[in-house]
């Protein structure tokens, strides 16, 4: 699918926190520094939380997540794994244990398997930034097989198999 910005990004996070939640749902955002996952999980946040101007914090540099519990429904725990160093073991088994209580929002998602630590129950949301002359982000809602066949695909590779 096809973002025309931050606008259609937003309302798709919106949609997707209205679909009911449970504990161990996971939304793994993969992608391209400036596709806007930050958007996304505003978005969310605000939408779960029923407060459109929270002010969302973005966690960076660490595996201690910013958790959300002041709504019905499961606690949301949100990470952003993009400067995170590689866990050791006892980290990695205390952020896979994380995931089953709560509903988490990951940013920088590809680096949970790179760690072995991916949650078992997870939507991934592949956003890729396209060219500047275009106003507009592609969205793949998918497992990680599908991402992984378009990986490295060249921009106009990947809007002629949209538009088909």
């Amino acid at each position: 699918m096809l973002s025309t910005g931050d606008g259609a990004t937003a309302h798709l996070a919106e949609l997707i926190a209205g679909a009911g939640l449970r504990p161990g749902d996971a939304f793994c955002l993969k992608g391209d520094e400036g596709a806007s996952q930050d958007i996304f999980v505003r978005a969310f946040l605000r939408a779960v939380l029923d407060q459109p101007d929270k002010v969302v914090a973005a966690p960076t540099g660490t595996l201690e997540p910013v958790t959300y519990s002041e709504h019905a429904g499961p606690a949301i725990q949100h990470l952003n794994l993009r400067n995170v160093p590689t866990p050791g073991d006892a980290e990695r088994g205390n952020l896979v244990a994380s995931f089953a209580p709560v509903v988490s929002l990951v940013e920088s998602a590809e680096r949970l398997q790179e760690w072995g630590a991916a949650p078992e129950q997870r939507l991934a949301i592949w956003m890729r930034q396209l060219p500047p002359k275009l106003p507009s982000r592609l969205m793949l809602l998918s497992d990680d097989l599908t991402a992984s066949m378009i990986k490295g695909l060249p921009e106009s590779m990947l809007l002629q198999a949209v538009k088909a």
